[in-house]
């Protein structure tokens, strides 16, 4: 099933400073999203999300147009900074709430005895 679960990453919001050392809309903050999505033959469709936001320092890269970034380019500053294990762990972790929802870890059954206010 682990395959059949599709990954998507986004980006929301990108924090810019208005200018820095002449460079107009110089981001430095990017909130993105980890999502995962499931419709198989276990029913659905199943949705995970996690969001978070990731400081990027470009400093040491070129600078980039902001009407010239792509969410790729952004995308792989956040992935340079959370680094390959952090970014494996995202995705884990919404590929596991789609296994939760499949197969509950923990579950709430009705009491096996009638309820009422009849004491």
């Amino acid at each position: 099933m682990s395959d059949d679960i599709n990954i998507t990453w986004k980006v929301g919001v990108l924090e810019c400073y208005p200018t820095l050392s002449g460079m107009q809309d110089y981001v430095f903050t990017v909130h993105w999203d980890c999502l995962s999505s499931y419709s198989g033959t276990s029913g659905g469709p199943y949705n995970g999300r996690t969001y978070s936001c990731t400081a990027v320092e470009l400093n040491s890269g070129e600078f980039i147009p902001y009407n010239e970034l792509t969410e790729p380019t952004v995308l792989n500053w956040v992935w340079d900074v959370i680094g390959t294990g952090q970014k494996e762990n995202f995705e884990e972790s919404v590929r596991q709430q789609i296994y939760n929802q499949i197969n509950p870890p923990v579950v709430t059954p009705p009491l096996p005895w009638a309820t009422g206010s009849n004491a």
